[in-house]
């Protein structure tokens, strides 16, 4: 459930939590979630900015978007949705990295929602 609201999978930093990108890309091997800042641009060649995944766990699944299925990962019978990915690169002159961000997350970002990315897709 901790991938429906980023905010308690990794609550907003105070100052001192936020990381250049240089050390981000040294401690990645042992910390698996981290604070940077930076500039931030669409990572190039991005196919589609959205995916399917499972209603209830938010989890990836390879299956048309409205399907009602029983997801493998959690094991309930869910609907098939379409979740919003973005691709980004940040960048703040000590190195660069590649990341996607999800959801409302990505939403905040860019002026559309994951359906008018499926819509468009789809037509």
């Amino acid at each position: 459930m901790a991938y429906k609201d980023s905010s308690k999978l990794l609550p907003p930093p105070s100052a001192n939590d936020i990381i250049s990108v240089a050390n981000a890309l040294n401690t990645l091997k042992d910390v698996k979630t981290t604070w940077i800042i930076g500039k931030i641009s669409l990572t190039p060649g991005q196919q589609k900015f959205w995916f399917e995944a499972c209603e209830n766990c938010q989890k990836a699944i390879n299956v048309d978007v409205g399907w009602v299925m029983r997801c493998p990962s959690c094991k309930e019978e869910s609907r098939v949705v379409a979740r919003t990915r973005v691709g980004i690169a940040v960048d703040d002159g000590t190195g660069s990295i590649n990341t996607v961000i999800f959801g409302l997350d990505a939403e905040k970002l860019i002026p559309f929602t994951t359906l008018q990315f499926w819509e468009a897709h789809t037509r």
